[in-house]
């Protein structure tokens, strides 16, 4: 089985789906292609094939847990919810699925949402450097090399 996404002015129906549902990570890719195949033989219009896949992404996360590690959370849940929205959203204009809002599956997770647990992190000598951080007047980004500022 495959997974193959290639970006075109005159894409096939089966990489319209993907763009429609974000499915075009090679890295990260949910649905082989043979699974979108299978959904539009069963249904020729795009836009209610993409809904139909993009159930079949909720389903493929509504099998893996939440997990947290310090700040950090993965909620499966979230990107459970954001494809079922999106199914929803694409039912509704199904003739027109690339017209219209833009519609966007993606689950923002906030660490250190309190200046409290920001600082404890901060203070924790074994914990992992954040990459970059953002004061009033300037950035920091860290690099394999060390610390470059930019302000």
């Amino acid at each position: 089985m495959s997974k193959t996404y290639t970006p075109s002015a005159t894409p096939s129906n089966k990489d319209k789906i993907r763009l429609l549902v974000g499915d075009t990570d090679s890295a990260s890719m949910v649905l082989h292609d043979e699974e979108i195949l299978m959904v539009l033989n069963e249904q020729t219009n795009v836009g209610l094939a993409a809904a139909a896949c993009a159930d079949l992404i909720a389903s493929f996360y509504a099998r893996q847990v939440n997990t947290k590690n310090g700040s950090i959370s993965i909620n499966a849940s979230d990107r459970v919810k954001a494809y079922r929205d999106l199914a929803a959203h694409l039912r509704q204009s199904p003739e027109n699925p690339f017209g219209g809002t833009s519609y966007i599956a993606a689950t923002v997770v906030v660490g250190g949402s309190s200046v409290t647990e920001r600082d404890t992190l901060l203070n924790n000598t074994d914990a992992i450097p954040p990459l970059f951080s953002q004061d009033k007047d300037s950035i920091s980004i860290q690099t394999v090399w060390g610390n470059d500022d930019h302000g």
